[in-house]
């Protein structure tokens, strides 16, 4: 999308997965008035299944896309690390891992950049 263009970008996080009642109704506005130049992009903490069950939700549900993501767990997130590292050709214990995992709090772009490191700093050996 150019700088200029006419058309934007409109992000809305609710990190608590709960809009409120006045969130509720600009949420539900947006739906009911939609702008075709406007694309809407909404994150937001895990959404209960009350949530789920609201008008706020089944509205954007029926207007757009919902696409759930969940956080890997750490068991996950420790395989995730061992592949990652294979892809980048190091050599990780699996404690090494689980310690990797715990520092970088499960968020996959620090541990992905952290791996990235160690490949810098190999290279420099």
């Amino acid at each position: 999308m150019s700088l200029f263009s006419s058309r934007k970008i409109i992000e809305i996080r609710m990190p608590s997965g709960k809009p409120g009642k006045e969130g509720s109704a600009a949420l539900a506005q947006l739906v009911a008035e939609p702008n075709p130049d406007n694309l809407i992009l909404i994150s937001s903490g895990k959404i209960d299944g009350s949530g789920q069950k609201g008008k706020w939700f089944k509205a954007l549900e029926k207007a757009g896309v919902c696409i759930p993501i969940y956080p890997l767990e750490v068991p996950q997130m420790t395989r995730w690390v061992q592949k990652r590292a294979q892809s980048l050709n190091l050599s990780i214990t699996p404690d090494a891992s689980q310690l990797l995992v715990q520092r970088t709090e499960g968020n996959l772009l620090a541990t992905a950049q952290e791996l990235e490191k160690f490949v810098a700093l190999a290279a420099l050996r």
